[in-house]
């Protein structure tokens, strides 16, 4: 078994080595930017500019996409939180911000994943948004696992109209997702 891991591991390496990426991880500086944001997001002091800056770097994170490799085999994790930019620099891992919507209900807004999603994120505002948890460190990716290595920005919106806005929005992109091609 032991032996069936190294070799697995080793071919991992030999794979990286020859067919990776050979660009210097984080060459994008997406750590430097998220320690950068996270500091003017506790020194503002106004819920109102906290989710301008929220709103803001939803937006500008949507650059990043999700690192795919180019060869998966059986040991490879299967969930990759690390990103790369446009032309396929790595950069390390987005802060992840999840809305809460309704007490069971929430989703992640990555504008990379789902760039519908914009509709919601023009909304954020603080009219529509109750409570905004900020959660960094070892309790972020207590949480969310590798994605929430960079830090997770929980909100919950109070707001009825907002939530029916959302469910309603939600409904209708798996209506159009299950309609057949052609």
């Amino acid at each position: 078994m032991k032996l069936k891991i190294i070799i697995c591991l080793l071919f991992l390496l030999v794979i990286q080595l020859f067919y990776g990426q050979n660009k210097v991880a984080d060459s994008c500086d997406l750590k430097t930017k998220n320690i950068q944001w996270k500091s003017t997001y506790e020194n503002e002091v106004t819920i109102e500019m906290k989710i301008k800056l929220i709103r803001a770097k939803i937006i500008s994170d949507s650059i990043y996409r999700e690192f795919k490799p180019k060869l998966i085999i059986k040991c490879s994790p299967s969930l990759y939180a690390e990103t790369v930019d446009r032309i396929g620099n790595n950069c390390g891992v987005k802060i992840l911000f999840v809305l809460n919507y309704t007490k069971k209900k929430s989703i992640i807004l990555d504008l990379s994943k789902n760039p519908e999603y914009i509709f919601i994120v023009e909304k954020l505002n603080e009219i529509n948004i109750q409570k905004v948890y900020p959660i960094f460190g070892t309790n972020a990716q207590a949480l969310y696992g590798s994605f929430g290595k960079s830090g997770v920005i929980i909100l919950t919106t109070g707001n009825a109209k907002f939530r029916k806005e959302i469910t309603n929005f939600i409904k209708n992109i798996k209506k159009e997702n299950k309609k057949p091609n052609g």
